[in-house]
C-alpha cells in the first residue's frame, strides 16, 4: 500500500506541530501534526455532492473514498493519535474491522505502533461504544477485544449481562436517548482526552448542536454519489442550525492526493441571527 501512495501535497497548513511523528510518516503527510490541548475531533469522507452515507450501502465509506490510500494513511494517523474512538451502534454495524491505525493501514504499522510509544499511549486507542437502545451485535470482534459501552436505562436492559467480559458497561441518565455532554464528561474522567469520532451523521449531528466538536477532518472524494430519496445523508443528520443561527469554523489545512482534498477545521465560532455578522 505504501508503494501507491505518495506524499500528500499541503496547500495550506497552520495547524500545531506538537506530535513527535516517526520520520515516515512525517514524510507521507507532508509536515508536522498535532493539537492544542484535549479535542474530540471526527473523520468523514464526503463525496463532491456531499454525502457521508447511503443506507443502501453497508459499508458507505470505502464505497465513497474508492479504498484511497491516502484517505486510509489519513484515518489511520488520526487514530494513533486517539486516547479513545468514539462509535455508534450503526457504525458498529457496518465495519467489521477493528478501529485501530494498523487495520487501516497495515503498512506502517511497525511506525504507528513507534508513535503511540512515543505518546505514551497503549497500543490501541479504547472502543468507545454509543448505543442508546442497546441493539448490537455482542459478538463484533471489537467487542470481544474489550470496549466502553455507553447506554441507556432501556439499552442496559436489553443487553443484560450478554456483553464479553471485556467490556465495561455505563448506564447514563435518560432513559431512551443519551446525553451527549454526559457521555464526553464519563469518557474524560476516564482520563481519555485526545477522543476521535467515527460515529455517523446522527451522532455527529448531536455532538455538533451540543457544542462538543472541536474539530473536524474532511476528505473530498472525487465521486458523485447521488441517491433516492431517504437514502443519501450529509455530515450532519436530525439538527437544525441555518439559518436560526451560524456556525462558522476555522481552516486550519488542506492537502491533496491526486484529486482527493483533504481539509481540517478547527475552532468554532458560533452567530446567532440568520446571516453573518456586519
Amino acid at each position: 500500500m505504501i508503494a501507491s501512495l505518495n506524499p500528500l501535497e499541503v496547500l495550506f497548513d497552520h495547524g500545531p506541530d506538537n506530535c513527535p511523528l516517526p520520520e515516515q510518516i512525517r514524510t507521507l503527510y507532508g509536515g508536522g501534526f498535532g493539537f492544542n490541548g484535549p479535542t474530540l475531533y471526527a473523520n468523514f469522507v464526503q463525496s463532491i455532492d456531499g454525502v457521508v452515507s447511503l443506507s443502501s450501502v453497508r459499508s458507505p465509506a470505502p464505497a465513497i473514498s474508492g479504498h484511497s490510500a491516502a484517505d486510509r494513511f489519513v484515518m489511520a494517523l488520526l487514530r494513533s493519535c486517539a486516547d479513545a474512538v468514539l462509535v455508534g451502534a450503526g457504525t458498529m454495524r457496518d465495519t467489521a474491522e477493528p478501529w485501530t491505525a494498523s487495520s487501516v493501514f497495515p503498512a506502517l504499522s511497525s511506525s504507528f505502533a513507534r508513535l503511540r510509544n512515543k505518546l505514551g499511549k497503549p497500543a490501541d486507542p479504547q472502543l468507545i461504544l454509543l448505543t442508546a437502545s442497546g441493539k448490537i451485535n455482542v459478538n463484533h470482534p471489537a467487542l470481544r477485544a474489550g470496549a466502553t459501552v455507553l447506554t441507556t436505562a432501556a439499552g442496559a436492559r436489553r443487553l443484560g449481562s450478554s456483553l464479553p467480559s471485556g467490556c465495561r458497561l455505563h448506564v447514563l441518565s435518560g432513559e431512551h436517548a443519551i446525553d451527549m455532554t454526559k457521555a464526553l464528561d464519563l469518557v474524560r474522567s476516564q482520563g481519555l482526552q485526545y477522543v476521535l469520532s467515527e460515529a455517523g451523521p446522527n451522532i455527529t449531528g448531536q455532538l455538533v448542536q451540543a457544542g462538543l466538536l472541536d474539530e473536524l477532518f474532511l476528505t473530498i472524494a472525487p465521486v458523485l454519489a447521488g441517491g433516492g430519496k431517504g437514502d443519501a445523508s450529509g455530515l450532519l443528520e436530525g439538527v437544525r442550525i441555518l439559518p436560526d443561527r451560524r456556525e462558522s469554523r476555522e481552516l486550519v489545512s488542506i492537502r491533496r492526493s491526486g484529486s482527493y482534498l483533504f481539509l481540517r477545521y478547527g475552532s468554532r465560532t458560533t452567530e446567532d441571527g440568520r446571516g453573518p455578522s456586519a
